[in-house]
């Protein structure tokens, strides 16, 4: 099956001010089903900036080492930590892909160094039993994902010309049996379709590719032959950063990126920061030469490289939360003046497809005054009437921190680990019987905080024993060289300037 690349015409891409908070743009975009294409219209409404304040910062227990202002960079030996303890960590450093089944997490250890599988249903001794280093696993990027309906972990990747990976491939392994020990189910070249970061469906028959930068496509491959992928659909033109199914499968969600004067991608949305909506149950469904409706698509313009949107339901109600990796810039690529705020996560209701709206917003007090620490990824601990979202942070010394959001509407911090010299973390996976959280980042490797104090899960009364002192194992080991570089490609695939370009 071949696909189609095709350019994107952006019919109009000003965007005016509009006295009831909106403003409409028409554009057109382009999705191709096999070698069908067809135009795509969309009317876009955009959210104004709005003041935000920081959310409620926790109240920190015995032992603890609180940070003055809330969100500022790590420092000292130890770093920042409230109501939390490290567990461990497992090296290498890692890029920002991880992904976890049973009492397994799986993490890319670098580019070209393949996906390293630990065993961690001990926290405390976490074991390496093996790292995959078949073609997908050396470059997963963002691209490693778990299907836990059908026990497969996956992952697309295609790298950069000299990386060795510049063919695409989706590769596959049977983690049901044994998690620590995968199972190579496929290895496979996808020609034309290039990865940035991927998603399966809920089902686990579909997997979604985002691809950020060049033609801006997103891609559909059948893995329900999860050695054979096949492509049912691609569309070009989102900017596509991260993305996200409802657990139907029904209803694909991409987060667009906005890099104004950066990237070359042609943005069907004309600068929109925010989420595009997708009815994709032609794909789901397996209709031949399928297209994918445009539900809506929202906007807003106190923020930049938005990064991935995690699907969840409140009380019954369905919600995104999204983070932004930088503030500061309209939708329409002009600098909102002394409105910066740093990249954060916002909460949105998208009960009303068509009508989204942004219902909270999980900030530091250092975002809202420096722009600052900005967040990478902001997981809900599950998807159904989630207790906690955790945060990672992108770029800057920070770690983990952790809101309660059984209020949705009033997120409250409850919990932070901010490691010095931390910089880029993966999305979070909560283990509430072990009262314990694990995420992965570029300097600590794989690393497993536990909840004190009582805090976490909710409803644990806080113990009596003695809470051991804040400790710090030193940073894994990785030379300069090698850190830089790994440094400069996160910053090329997430469509950003080099340090000195964007000084």
């Amino acid at each position: 099956m071949h696909m189609c690349l095709v350019a994107v015409t952006v019919v109009a891409s000003v965007l005016v001010a509009a006295p009831r908070s909106e403003a409409a743009v028409t554009s057109i975009a382009v999705q191709c089903g096999g070698i069908v294409c067809s135009p795509l219209r969309t009317t876009q409404d955009v959210g104004p900036y709005t003041g935000v304040t920081a959310t409620p910062k926790p109240a920190c227990g015995r032992g603890d080492i609180a940070e003055t202002n809330q969100g500022e960079p790590a420092a000292g030996p130890l770093g920042f930590v409230c109501n939390t303890r490290e567990v461990s960590h497992v090296g290498p450093p890692s890029t920002l892909a991880l992904a976890v089944y049973g009492h397994c997490a799986y993490y890319q250890a670098g580019f070209g160094k393949g996906t390293v599988v630990v065993d961690i249903s001990n926290p405390a001794k976490p074991k390496v039993t093996t790292t995959l280093k078949t073609r997908a696993m050396q470059y997963a990027h963002e691209g490693l994902r778990v299907s836990n309906k059908r026990g497969i972990l996956g992952a697309f990747a295609a790298g950069v010309a000299g990386e060795g990976y510049e063919t695409p491939y989706f590769d596959a392994y049977d983690v049901s049996k044994n998690c620590a020990y995968p199972r190579l189910i496929g290895s496979t070249p996808v020609p034309g379709v290039s990865g940035h970061e991927g998603t399966f469906s809920g089902d686990g028959n579909t997997f979604y590719v985002s691809q950020v930068y060049g033609p801006g496509h997103v891609t559909a491959l059948d893995v329900r032959d999860a050695a054979l992928p096949k492509v049912l659909w691609t569309v070009t033109g989102y900017a596509a950063h991260g993305l996200t199914t409802s657990p139907d499968g029904n209803r694909l969600y991409i987060s667009t990126i906005s890099t104004p004067g950066v990237s070359a991608v042609p943005n069907a949305l004309g600068g929109c920061n925010g989420v595009v909506s997708l009815d994709v149950s032609q794909i789901q469904g397996r209709v031949p030469n399928p297209k994918a409706e445009m539900i809506g698509y929202f906007c807003w313009q106190d923020g930049i490289a938005a990064q991935v949107p995690y699907y969840f339901t409140s009380g019954g109600k369905p919600y995104l939360v999204v983070t932004d990796e930088g503030g500061s810039i309209a939708a329409n690529g002009i600098t909102v003046a002394g409105k910066a705020t740093g990249g954060h996560a916002r909460i949105i209701d998208i009960s009303n497809e068509r009508r989204p709206r942004v219902v909270s917003q999980i900030i530091t007090q250092n975002q809202v005054d420096n722009g600052g620490g900005a967040f990478h990824y902001c997981t809900p601990d599950r998807e159904v009437d989630p207790t906690v979202i955790g945060c990672t942070s992108w770029m800057g010394s920070g770690g983990f921190r952790a809101y309660d959001v059984r209020d949705v509407a009033h997120p409250k911090e409850i919990a932070y680990y901010s490691a010095p010299e931390n910089n880029s973390g993966s999305a979070a996976y909560f283990f509430p019987d072990k009262g314990t959280a694990v995420y992965a980042d570029q300097t600590y490797g794989l690393t497993i905080v536990k909840f004190v104090h009582g805090v976490w899960p909710m409803g644990r009364a806080a113990s009596n024993e003695a809470v051991e002192p804040v400790k710090r194992v030193a940073p894994i080991a990785s030379s300069s060289k090698r850190a830089a570089k790994q440094a400069s490609l996160i910053r090329y695939y997430c469509g950003l300037p080099p340090i000195s370009a964007a000084a």
